[in-house]
């Protein structure tokens, strides 16, 4: 009786890994699927930054909000107030333009398309892996462009409805580990189920 119950378990665990080991374009339709799409998406934030000369990460909080017609804002709360925001090429912190190097634009791309369900504009930039199972999904974007890799070995993606976790592995050994809370859309549409 215990050996059909673990079998049974098995083929159950087998089952809810919906697209682990599929092709990108259909491990793509099965987060889109998941996701609650809107016009714009609001929440708080935890961060952490792992700098390999430092022993405790550098942690900060706040909110973000995103939509087409406003950008990216993400505010720091603590230790330090600090906004920036990032519309198309343009990113600012606390209102002055910065050579953002890309990490601010990043991070609109894959909010935008993680918002929108529209994971195939991050195809252009990264090599997308990864699994959705019943209860939330992974993805790992490995970089394609020899310049992206002179900054990251690669990016992890979790969540359920909406974006949960980005985790940023950089060379040299940093990284950057950021838990969205609170997570709300609005003028959402819900995923067909």
């Amino acid at each position: 009786m215990n050996a059909r119950r673990l079998l049974a378990g098995s083929l159950l665990v087998l089952a809810s890994t919906l697209a682990f080991g599929q092709g990108p374009d259909s491990l793509i339709a099965a987060v889109s699927e998941r996701l609650v799409i809107g016009e714009g998406l609001q929440g708080s934030f935890q961060q952490n930054k792992y700098l390999s000369f430092l022993q405790e990460p550098f942690s900060s909080s706040g909110d973000f909000s995103i939509d087409r017609r406003t950008g990216l804002r993400w505010q720091v709360r603590q230790p330090l107030d600090s906004l920036m925001q990032v519309q198309g090429a343009t990113v600012l912190l606390d209102g002055q333009p910065v050579d953002d190097k890309g990490v601010g634009q990043l991070m609109a791309l894959i909010m935008f398309g993680l918002m929108e369900g529209q994971l195939d504009t991050l195809g252009k930039y990264f090599e997308i892996s990864g699994q959705v199972t019943a209860g939330d999904w992974r993805l790992e974007l490995l970089p394609r462009s020899a310049r992206l890799q002179q900054v990251l070995t690669h990016i992890e993606l979790r969540g359920e409805e909406h974006l949960g976790e980005i985790e940023i592995f950089e060379q040299g050994d940093n990284r950057t580990h950021i838990q969205l809370s609170e997570v709300q859309s609005y003028g959402e549409s819900a995923p067909e189920r």
